[in-house]
């Protein structure tokens, strides 16, 4: 008679049909490809059946395989759902992995991060920092923090819209006494300039009426690094287009100064994607909140806001 499955046998033959290679699967789980193979041929053992089908050149589960890995889902599903239930009769617990773009960490997600740690000690984050737009499945990711005009992330996911955060085009002091009054739009071709990658050929700006103006600029600097670009803006190397989180101390305080402060910029969402499946978890639910929370106090920068400029969630 057959026996019951091991919960972590079942696990790894979903990670092997979800990658499609012991290989893959191997690589993501951190375990010797030999391990894989062991415990497959032991579910196979323990259920009577053969799930996966194996040649020289690739390997695919049979057919009885593919009913096995969607009732496992089912089952790890359940554990987990219980070892959640368990672990939430004692605050939020468990490791949560966020992906967050440079622009965002230093002036808004860092806080959120370090006020989630020092609020839930049995909570461990994994932050990741790239540029690039990530899987969240391929790359083993709970939360992503996105940054853009829109998101369209699939049935799967959900797509929790977090606030605006529009640019606006700041100098130091002395730059601009050095340079003389900028007093519009085409004044920015002749000055030195600074630009987030993507930006880096022109910038657009819209007046009170909506009416948009292209500037094509050359800027001394292009980065994706956010934090580079406003250290660069506050040595008086250039003028630069920031995001207003980014910058909005430093106005404050008159380190930078806004220029055309009649015009306004391309408007920008900043969004979280994570899976329906893993919002149940406690620990991501309380991560979720402290973000709603922290980036609630993103505020719209002086000028009109440019027709249509920010997409839906």
């Amino acid at each position: 008679m057959p026996r019951a499955p091991s919960l972590d046998d079942l696990a790894r033959f979903r990670k092997v049909t979800e990658k499609g290679s012991f290989a893959a699967a191997a690589r993501d789980l951190g375990v010797p490809k030999s391990t894989l193979s062991k415990a497959i041929a032991r579910l196979e053992d323990d259920l009577g059946v053969r799930l996966l089908e194996r040649t020289t050149r690739n390997m695919r589960p049979t057919e009885i395989g593919r009913v096995v890995a969607a009732h496992g889902k089912d089952m790890l599903d359940a554990f987990e759902a219980a070892r959640l239930a368990a672990a939430s009769t004692d605050g939020p617990a468990g490791r949560i992995r966020v992906s967050c773009p440079p622009g965002l960490l230093e002036s808004l997600a860092d806080e959120v991060v370090l006020r989630v740690l020092q609020a839930f000690p049995k909570v461990d984050i994994e932050l990741r920092i790239t540029a690039e737009q990530v899987d969240l499945i391929r790359d083993d990711i709970d939360i992503a923090l996105r940054a853009r005009e829109k998101v369209d992330a699939g049935a799967a996911f959900v797509v929790r819209r977090l606030g605006q955060s529009r640019g606006t085009i700041v100098a130091t002091p002395g730059l601009l006494e050095d340079l003389g009054p900028v007093e519009a739009p085409r004044d920015l071709a002749r000055l030195p300039t600074l630009a987030l990658a993507g930006d880096s050929i022109e910038w657009k700006l819209f007046d009170a009426e909506g009416a948009a103006h292209v500037v094509p600029i050359a800027p001394r600097l292009v980065t994706s690094n956010v934090e580079t670009l406003k250290k660069a803006a506050l040595r008086g190397v250039g003028l630069a287009q920031l995001p207003e989180h980014a910058c909005g101390d430093d106005v404050a305080e008159g380190r930078l100064v806004r220029v055309l402060t009649d015009y306004s910029t391309v408007e920008g969402t900043i969004y979280a994607v994570f899976s329906r499946e893993s919002a149940r978890a406690p620990a991501l639910r309380a991560f979720i909140d402290q973000l709603v929370v922290g980036f609630g106090r993103l505020a719209p920068v002086a000028g009109q806001r440019p027709p249509d400029a920010a997409g839906g969630g």
